[in-house]
């Protein structure tokens, strides 16, 4: 038997590999920008394959600006997903539909690269695909929209929510109230199923007021919880001032700003 060629194996440990994806697709949209690894990126991407195999179903992400949480989250793990299940349905969301837009955009150039099509067989269905919804030849979709957008007759099997709120909006208690309210009454029901869909809430500290999944009186526990009246978030922290890093699974049920 002949030796698998070395692109081959390259590509085979890619698609094995999300935190090497993660960085092999940076490289692709940034090829003269210096790829800066920390522990935080294995971290990240550790607990985003959890939530893909079904380990977990609920995931917060707290990290600095520019620790590439979007570039993670929002770009290559939909790609990830996609190339692993390409009829899987996700709905990526931040607070403006320019933001949602160029994230989009870095999707759709990562998905028709050379370098994702010789790691995944999947292929988006159009040469020229539209930003806002990105679908595969399988059906499968990336559906990009803003906080507050209408997401009427629309389902998705992850939902990730990528920066919510605009940092100077976060000590505005109307604000708030508002990206919450869209959360619970809107991109809550969008979920096919309610008990095992996947919910990706990544951002910046912005307010002192606790995150959804972080309930005032909520207890700590080892495993998520899967009751849907009381979904159960892994949540992971990096502090801004210190090499600290937290990892922590919670109860509850409060808000997501």
């Amino acid at each position: 038997m002949g030796r698998i060629p070395i692109e081959q194996e390259f590509a085979a440990l890619l698609r094995s590999d999300l935190h090497g994806f993660i960085e092999r697709s940076f490289y692709e949209l940034n090829p003269t920008t210096e790829f800066r690894d920390n522990w935080h990126i294995h971290v990240i991407a550790h607990e985003l394959e959890q939530v893909r195999l079904g380990n977990s179903t609920r995931l917060i992400i707290n990290v600095p600006p520019r620790s590439l949480k979007s570039h993670c989250a929002s770009v290559a793990f939909p790609g990830w997903v996609l190339g692993h299940e390409p009829s899987s349905q996700i709905i990526c969301a931040s607070y403006a539909q320019g933001l949602s837009n160029k994230l989009a955009s870095d999707c759709r150039t990562l998905m028709m690269s050379k370098m994702y099509k010789l790691i995944f067989r999947t292929r988006l269905s159009s040469q020229r695909p539209a930003l806002e919804e990105l679908i595969t030849t399988r059906k499968g979709f990336r559906l990009a929209t803003s906080v507050g957008g209408v997401l009427t007759g629309r389902g998705a099997d992850y939902l990730i929510i990528d920066d919510p709120l605009k940092p100077d909006e976060a000590l505005s208690e109307t604000e708030r109230q508002r990206v919450n309210d869209w959360y619970d009454h809107t991109l809550l029901t969008r979920l096919n199923d309610k008990r095992n869909g996947r919910i990706i809430v990544i951002m910046r500290h912005l307010h002192p007021a606790r995150r959804r999944g972080v309930a005032p009186g909520a207890r700590r526990s080892r495993h998520a919880g899967r009751d849907c009246r009381n979904p159960g978030f892994v949540q992971l922290c990096r502090p801004i001032s210190t090499g600290a890093k937290s990892r922590r699974r919670r109860h509850g049920q409060a808000e997501l700003v």
